[in-house]
């Protein structure tokens, strides 16, 4: 803070922060810094810096869920973790195959464990990813498998709004229908 203190608002403050971030070592305190970089970068309009960040990111948070997945017990929490790892790196091209790898190890974990919310998470999850890949007739399966289980634990009623990913998965399935310009089907949800 006390090297970037003086420096103005600029470019060169950016990439600062940037080397300043990867060197980091906890990765939770580099993702702070990584998104004052971002911040900076997205107000000077510097879209190299913003790139360099998007690239950095994804590095920063598969260090942190390595760091991190090493000290859980295999529960619902792993589980929880893993898709969030997943979701977080799906947006990246470079760890596409990775956030797959780990979705479908909190699958797997969440069969083990008999955790159905787990089980919804982590399919849908698999949606999302073969969304990003545009394999849409395969996120449509998995966001109608997701729904199933979603529907059978009642996960829509929750009055305290904790899951409403039915919605979404909805919500997603819509979308694709929609951009195969298939209404006929996109009616019947």
């Amino acid at each position: 803070k006390k090297e970037t203190q003086n420096l103005k608002e600029d470019t060169n403050k950016v990439l600062r922060y940037l080397e300043f971030a990867k060197n980091l070592e906890p990765p939770d305190s580099a993702m702070v810094v990584i998104s004052i970089a971002e911040d900076l970068a997205n107000k000077l309009n510097y879209q190299r810096g913003v790139k360099l960040a998007g690239y950095l990111r994804p590095q920063k948070v598969y260090a942190q869920f390595i760091r991190e997945s090493k000290h859980l017990k295999e529960d619902t929490n792993k589980v929880l973790l893993y898709v969030s790892v997943a979701i977080s790196l799906q947006g990246f091209p470079q760890f596409r195959d990775t956030a797959r790898a780990i979705g479908i190890k909190a699958k797997e974990l969440a069969y083990k464990l008999n955790y159905l919310r787990g089980i919804e998470l982590s399919i849908c999850t698999e949606g999302f990813l073969a969304e990003t890949n545009m394999n849409l007739p395969l996120a449509l399966r998995y966001y109608g498998e997701a729904t199933k289980i979603a529907e059978s634990h009642k996960s829509y009623l929750d009055i305290y709004g904790k899951y409403p990913e039915i919605y979404e998965l909805y919500n997603s399935c819509l979308n694709i229908y929609y951009y195969q310009a298939d209404y006929p089907d996109a009616m019947e949800i």
